[in-house]
């Protein structure tokens, strides 16, 4: 899917490399699968600010 858009929000999928490269550190990520979110920290370092906003989440 990377390089496609998600149908009705129109957000578009990045690779992992991709997206680490056009964000400035501190910038807002957020984790539609809060099953990733650990992953996802430790793949890029703690350089951002992490926002899971998936239904697991708040449970």
């Amino acid at each position: 899917k990377q390089g496609r858009y998600l149908p009705l929000s129109g957000v578009r999928v990045s690779s992992p490399q991709e997206a680490m490269a056009a964000l400035p550190d501190g910038a807002n990520l957020f984790v539609m699968n809060s099953n990733y979110l650990e992953e996802i920290r430790r793949m890029t370092a703690g350089r951002f600010t992490y926002h899971a906003v998936d239904s697991a989440a708040f449970q």
